[in-house]
Parts: C-alpha cells; structure tokens; sequence
C-alpha cells in the first residue's frame, strides 16, 4: 500500500481536477471495401477409370512393332447436376469423351526367304476414341454455380372503372442471371494396356516361314486424373 500526503497547498489543485468533465476520444476504425477477382477456380479433382477394347489395323503385314508412343487428348467434358440447392450444384453426373492418339513404327514385310526378308520401316497413328460418365460430389464451398437462373413474374392492374378482379393492365418481368459454364482440365492419366498380335498368320516359302500379322487387338485400362473448374468471383484476401 502506498500512502499520498497531501498539504493545504495542494487542495485547490485537487478540487480543479474534480470539476473537470470527462473528455472521450473516439477512434475510427476503416474496413477496407472487399475486392473480388474473376479467375478459375478449382471445385474438384477426381480419378476416372476408362475400359476400352479396341483393334487397330494395318495396311500392310508387319513382322514387329518396333516402337509406340501414346498421347491423351480430352475433347469433351459435361457436367450435369442431379442435385442443387440455392442454385449450387452438389453432386452431378460428369460425361466425358477424348481420343488415345497412338504412333507406331512397324517392319513392314514385302518379301522373305530362308535367308532374309525385307521391306519398309512403316509409321502409322491411330485414334482411339473413350467416354465415360462418373459421378460427383462437391465439398461445401466448392460447389458450381448453375448456369442460368431464370424468373419470370406477371404483375396485374385494374383500372378504378371497374369492379371485381377484371385485369385490364398486365406487367412482365424477366430476370436471368449468366454463370460461366464448368469445365475440365487433364492433369495426368496412366494407362495399362495387353496387346495381341492378329491378322495374315505365316508367310511361306519353300520350308521357311516368318509370321506376320496387321492387326493389333488392345484391352486397355486408362486413368485419367481430371479437375473441374469454373470461372468466380472470388474475394481477394487483404493484409
């Protein structure tokens, strides 16, 4: 505890300070307004499965595949909702559809004997088409806007002649609100594939044979690794 001393001297000081009115500083406080960008956002990233069963073929004999390379090209991507609320999508159906570009070189085979058989060094490329459709769920927050919101209202009025609810004056109104359309982007596939050899069986002469074949029937299992995007308003984070 601490005791103060006050002298006579001091009390006329005191009594100013008591009759003094209180004074109250008032801060502003500023909210920056909020700023929204336009940019795509990602709402999902899911791995779709795709079979396919295929045979490509050849337009001459070949005795080997001398080598292949593949490439996945993503030509459509829908998505349909099957459940929405608030004008959100929460789950769809997403229907997709591309093409496995495939190029291969190939020992062509014009001629053989038992000593030799030779031809051309052949490059074809062959598309094979997919589709697929998976099913979706959006996480809260995440979820598309649909792509069009339509009202429609019909407003009645009726003249102080007459009487009853006789409309003699009608107003419409439309109001229709644009979204950007969801989209698809590829972001990695694998694929697994069995190739069987099929076609002209064995080329003979005299007691040599070399076995050909212009047909190559595929099973092939693709992985596609897909995001679905759409193009928001999305507030700018401040600092």
């Amino acid at each position: 505890m601490i005791n103060t001393l006050v002298t006579p001297q001091d009390a006329p000081e005191l009594s100013k300070l008591s009759t003094l009115e209180p004074r109250i500083i008032y801060s502003r406080s500023i909210t920056p307004p909020v700023v929204y960008i336009q940019a795509p956002k990602i709402l999902a990233r899911i791995q779709v499965p795709v079979n396919i069963s295929t045979e490509i073929t050849l337009d001459r004999p070949a005795s080997e595949l001398k080598r292949k390379s593949d490439r996945v090209l993503l030509q459509e991507c829908q998505l349909v909702a099957i459940h929405a609320h608030h004008f959100k999508i929460k789950e769809g159906k997403l229907f997709i559809e591309g093409v496995i570009e495939t190029n291969m070189e190939f020992a062509a085979v014009e001629n053989t004997s038992c000593t030799e058989s030779y031809g051309d060094i052949c490059h074809t490329t062959a598309q094979v088409p997919f589709k697929s459709c998976t099913h979706i769920t959006f996480a809260e927050g995440n979820e598309p806007n649909l792509a069009q919101q339509q009202e429609q209202s019909t407003f009645l009025f009726t003249k102080p002649k007459h009487h009853g609810t006789m409309p003699s004056l009608r107003q419409f109104s439309n109001q229709s609100v644009y979204q950007h359309e969801p989209y698809c982007e590829l972001v990695s596939y694998s694929m697994d594939e069995v190739v069987e050899e099929k076609g002209t069986g064995m080329k003979h002469e005299g007691s040599c044979h070399e076995k050909t074949f212009n047909i190559l029937s595929k099973q092939i299992v693709l992985h596609l690794m897909i995001e679905v995007l759409q193009v928001q308003q999305i507030p700018l984070q401040q600092h």
